[in-house]
C-alpha cells in the first residue's frame, strides 16, 4: 500500500468520529445529510454541522480531533490511539455512551478496523490530500450552478459533493473523491442519476472518460491534470464535461 492510499484511509477512518457524533447529536434527515460534514478551507479541517450539543472537528495535517460543547473544548491526537480508545474519550466528554462506529453496507478494509492504532506518520501525504480537498471546494464553487455552502463531505465514501437536481427524480452528483476501491488516487466526477444507458454515452473531452462498471459517471483523474489538482486547471474541463452530462440528462 503506498503512502497516499494509507493517508487517505487514515483520514477516512478519522472522519467516522464526526459521523458517530452526527448520528446521535444532530437531528436526523431523511437523506442522511445530517451526517454530512463541512470542509473549512481556512482551518483545513472537516467539521460536523451545527448542533446545540456541540461540534467535532478533524484536522488531518496534525491528525487530531477537537471536541466542543458549550465552553469546553478538548483535543485528541489520533496517532498511537485505537478507534475504540478515542470513541471512549468522546463518550466521556459528551456523556453519551451511544456514540459508536457508524454502520455501513461496506467500508474500505484497513488495519484500524482490526484494532490497530492510527499512524504517527504520513503527515506529508495527509497534508497533500487535505490541500486537494481545499482546491476541490474552490474549483467546484467556480461552476456557476454549484453553491459553495451546499458542498458537503459524506463520511461513508469520504467524497466532497454537490447534488444538482434536474427534476424530482433526476439529478447529477458532482464532486471530488480522494480515491476509493475503483480508483486508488484522487479524481473528480459527475454522476447522472438515474444511470443512463452506457451503450449510448456521448464522447467526453480527454482526459475525462466514462466509468460504467457498477455505476456510471464521468471521471477526471487528478493525476492527468497539468497541475495535479493543485490549481484551477480542472475548472474548464469540468465545464466542458458538464455540457456533455447535461445533454445526457435532457434526453
Amino acid at each position: 500500500m503506498d503512502f497516499e492510499v494509507a493517508a487517505r484511509l487514515e483520514m477516512h477512518y478519522a472522519v467516522q468520529f464526526l459521523a458517530a457524533f452526527a448520528r446521535v447529536k444532530i437531528k436526523a434527515m431523511p437523506d442522511e445529510s445530517h451526517k454530512a460534514m463541512l470542509f473549512q478551507e481556512e482551518e483545513l479541517c472537516f467539521e460536523t454541522k451545527d448542533s446545540p450539543h456541540g461540534k467535532v472537528k478533524y484536522y488531518p495535517v496534525t491528525h487530531k480531533i477537537t471536541l466542543e460543547k458549550s465552553t469546553q473544548e478538548r483535543e485528541i491526537f489520533l496517532g498511537g490511539k485505537t478507534w475504540n480508545e478515542v470513541i471512549k474519550e468522546m463518550q466521556t466528554f459528551f456523556s453519551e455512551e451511544s456514540l459508536q462506529w457508524p454502520q455501513y453496507p461496506e467500508f474500505p478494509e484497513y488495519k484500524i478496523q482490526h484494532g490497530e492504532p492510527f499512524s504517527n506518520h504520513l503527515q506529508e501525504d495527509r497534508t497533500k490530500l487535505t490541500q486537494l480537498f481545499a482546491y476541490a471546494k474552490r474549483n467546484l464553487s467556480q461552476l456557476g450552478f454549484v453553491k459553495a455552502n451546499k458542498i458537503q463531505v459524506w463520511p461513508h465514501h469520504f467524497d466532497m459533493a454537490y447534488y444538482h437536481p434536474f427534476s424530482e427524480t433526476k439529478g447529477v452528483g458532482i464532486g471530488f473523491s480522494p480515491g476509493d476501491e475503483h480508483y486508488s488516487h484522487p479524481y473528480y466526477y459527475m454522476s447522472p442519476w438515474p444511470y443512463p444507458d452506457k451503450r449510448d454515452l456521448p464522447t467526453l473531452a480527454r482526459p475525462a472518460f466514462w466509468h460504467t462498471e457498477n455505476f456510471t459517471s464521468a471521471i477526471i483523474q487528478v493525476s492527468q491534470l497539468p497541475d495535479k489538482g493543485e490549481g484551477e486547471s480542472v475548472v474548464p474541463l469540468l465545464k466542458k464535461t458538464w455540457i456533455v452530462v447535461k445533454t445526457v440528462m435532457e434526453k
